[in-house]
């Protein structure tokens, strides 16, 4: 529709269409026309002849804007509290976008882009909707959901307190979440040793080259779940002595040597063994200071302190075992004690 004026009777046409005239507003009905650019031609002719031709260039839309999400994917994972959300949409006309009611940037033309970087999330699933709007005010839209998961892994530990370079050792983790552990890492003196995807989660680990008795290994499993949440836990193992201990344990009765005898070492249960028809011993080391215990019924116990040497055996002091004298018994009414030809000792009645 338009304005046209002459001093003489007009006909207008639109695209070839005759155009209905009130004094000087025309205006044409066209039902249907095809998506996308359309060209009116509009032409003025007065009684004369003389014509007047005018071309409008327009954009005819019909179809509301297509709304594509891509980024964050349907279904995707993240600890973020906040995630970047983009796409694109095809239309013919200029839109304005929004993701969860906040503004998206919008650039570029058919199609557009968009993007917003600050979208926040609460734990669990989050609805991501972005709404795009045309500029006939129609509208579209696309949505896609995103979890958030910032709760990290529990992972347990279970390693040697001590090694020696001869021996391996066994690295056992336990590691649980609540979506689901993605792996787990085991590290030595911050050197990677094993990565593994699937329970159980194992590893053997030997003492690293430079490493002497003595010294502390750190050792670490640290266990990452699906949404890259990561917790860790490390356990101290010593580097232990590879000597070996020799000995012979005898009777102080006798002078002779003593077999069926236990020579452990103190404070452990596995490191044990039991000296032989001579009374000799062969004990593995595991350590660079350890103190021996030779023992056996009716016989008092022994203790030796020894130093290991790294790769040598080591001969302590022979262990001599004395018997244990019978029990006596000393009742309120006195009674002695006494060591045949050595020593005799008197308790008089009421003593106790």
């Amino acid at each position: 529709q338009g304005l046209v004026r002459d001093t003489t009777d007009i006909t207008v046409t639109v695209d070839g269409v005759p155009a209905a005239l009130t004094g000087q507003a025309w205006q044409a009905v066209f039902p249907a026309l095809p998506e996308g650019p359309h060209v009116f031609r509009i032409e003025a002719t007065d009684a004369a002849g003389n014509l007047t031709r005018v071309t409008r260039d327009v954009m005819v839309d019909l179809a509301p804007p297509g709304v594509t999400i891509t980024a964050p994917v349907a279904g995707a994972l993240t600890r973020e509290a906040v995630t970047a959300v983009i796409g694109t949409v095809q239309d013919r006309s200029a839109v304005s976008v929004t993701v969860n009611g906040l503004a998206a940037a919008v650039t570029g033309f058919g199609p557009f882009l968009f993007e917003v970087a600050g979208v926040p999330l609460v734990e669990g699933d989050n609805r991501l909707r972005a709404l795009a709007t045309d500029a006939t005010g129609r509208t579209g839209e696309a949505e896609v959901t995103l979890a958030r998961d910032s709760i990290p892994p529990v992972v347990e530990l279970l390693a040697p307190e001590s090694l020696a370079r001869s021996r391996s050792g066994q690295l056992v983790a336990a590691a649980t979440d609540n979506l689901g552990v993605e792996h787990v890492t085991f590290t030595v003196a911050g050197h990677l040793l094993a990565r593994l995807t699937t329970a159980p989660y194992q590893a053997e680990m030997r003492v690293p080259e430079g490493a002497s008795p003595g010294d502390t290994l750190l050792v670490s499993a640290e266990a990452t779940d699906r949404a890259g949440n990561t917790a860790s836990v490390s356990r101290a193992v010593r580097v232990a002595a590879e000597g070996v201990v020799v000995g012979q344990v005898l009777s102080d009765a006798t002078g002779l040597p003593l077999a069926g005898a236990t020579v452990r070492v103190a404070g452990t249960s596995d490191e044990a063994t039991v000296t032989d028809e001579r009374g000799r011993y062969s004990l593995r080391a595991q350590d660079d200071r350890l103190v021996l215990i030779a023992e056996k019924d009716g016989l008092t116990a022994v203790e030796r302190e020894v130093t290991v040497a790294a790769g040598a055996g080591t001969l302590p002091l022979d262990a001599r075992l004395t018997p244990l004298a019978a029990p006596v018994t000393v009742t309120p009414e006195g009674g002695v004690l006494s060591v045949p030809g050595r020593l005799e000792v008197a308790v008089p009645a009421g003593a106790f």
